[in-house]
């Protein structure tokens, strides 16, 4: 499993990522990890002309 660092996070990023976590019960990086893909996920289905979520 690779790692990664972000460097520059404003403030104001770094605390709406942290209530989420908290909120969902979940590590720092389990949520950060959770908002890539599902950023991603949203990406592609944008790129193939799907605006709905496939199950």
């Amino acid at each position: 499993m690779a790692n990664l660092t972000v460097r520059n996070i404003s403030a104001s990023v770094f605390n709406k990522i942290k209530c989420r976590a908290v909120a969902e019960r979940r590590s720092m990086n389990s949520e950060i990890l959770i908002l890539l893909e599902d950023g991603l996920k949203a990406r592609a289905r944008i790129q193939d002309g799907s605006s709905t979520p496939k199950i």
